[in-house]
């Protein structure tokens, strides 16, 4: 009895032996799983990585790429760069490095001053200057550091000057001087926005032209830049219902009405009441006199004008997508004064 329970009382022992064991063991097994859950999730994320890694490379080689420094030296003021760059650079929409201007540089002391102190080696640079001892100095100075340069107006002036047979006087004041021209386009500046949105209609038979349209078709715009170029210039809005001002008609040959496509018109009312915090008060306002810019009103609106213009016989610009400098030189060719 006594040797059964001893054998008994070994096995007990044995199997709370190997429960502790299996116990002890277990958590180097877990360590084990939970390392190669680690290694896996670190290779999953490197793997996840690698688009953005050639995403930032590409990023890195496009701006490698346009890295140099594009600088615009003149003369005088920079319209003349300004606006054939601006032309020129419509076509490269993904350059990275836009033009920085330098104005008023007419001596090679400017010049000398400009390269040593603003003009990095990692640049390119495109001029236009009038005189011949300035130019050749900013050559000297870009070929000294390896700097590409191109020169805007040399090729032009030598073409003309061929052609007529004459050399350029290289005089920076006949450029912008305050002559009677100068002041007869103040003049017309001064007329254009005194006779701006129907106002002073009794000298409007002063004007050289007279734009005519309903709301929002850019009359204004297009009359101050007309203006900006020397032309006096009045513009008169007015409502179909209502009919056009008697003025108009003492003025026939020098009027341009202005046109736009009905949806267009409407989205421009639109954004110019909610500019002005006028939508909540009147588009939603029941009262058809404050239907101004619901696209059925305008549809009706624009063919109604246009009717009368057709009535009065004047030329029609439609305005629909183009800009003030368009608009502009589509008016200035319909009455021929170009």
């Amino acid at each position: 009895m006594a040797k059964g329970n001893a054998v008994r009382s070994k096995t007990a022992t044995k199997k709370a032996a190997a429960k502790t064991m299996t116990k002890a063991s277990k958590p180097p097994t877990k360590k084990k799983t939970t390392a190669k859950k680690k290694a896996a999730r670190k290779a999953t994320t490197l793997t996840r990585k690698k688009p953005a890694t050639k995403r930032s490379n590409k990023a890195r080689s496009r701006k490698a790429t346009s890295a140099k420094q594009f600088h615009v030296i003149t003369d005088g003021t920079g319209g003349l760069p300004r606006h054939f760059l601006k032309a020129i650079l419509t076509q490269f929409p993904d350059l990275h490095s836009q033009p920085m201007y330098h104005v008023f540089c007419d001596t090679p002391e400017k010049i000398l001053k400009l390269f040593k102190k603003t003009i990095p080696k990692n640049a390119f640079v495109v001029h236009s200057l009038a005189c011949e001892q300035t130019k050749a100095t900013l050559q000297e100075q870009a070929d000294a550091r390896g700097i590409d340069s191109y020169d805007m107006t040399g090729g032009a002036v030598a073409f003309v000057s061929q052609q007529v047979q004459q050399q350029p006087i290289e005089d920076l004041d006949s450029v912008h001087t305050q002559n009677a021209a100068y002041f007869d386009r103040i003049d017309a500046w001064e007329f254009t926005m005194q006779h701006d949105d129907s106002r002073r209609l009794d000298s409007i038979n002063k004007a050289d032209i007279v734009l005519l349209g309903i709301s929002r078709v850019s009359k204004t715009p297009t009359a101050a830049f007309l203006g900006w170029l020397g032309h006096r210039v009045a513009n008169v809005s007015f409502a179909p219902e209502q009919g056009v001002p008697a003025e108009i008609k003492a003025c026939r040959s020098r009027v341009v009405a202005l046109t736009m496509a009905p949806k267009n018109l409407s989205e421009i009312r639109n954004r110019r009441l909610r500019v002005n915090g006028f939508a909540d008060k009147i588009l939603k306002k029941p009262d058809a006199n404050f239907r101004y810019a619901a696209v059925r009103d305008t549809i009706r609106e624009v063919m109604a004008a246009e009717q009368i213009y057709k009535r009065l016989r004047v030329p029609i610009v439609d305005v629909t997508d183009a800009t003030v400098e368009e608009t502009a030189a589509r008016v200035l060719q319909r009455l021929e004064l170009e």
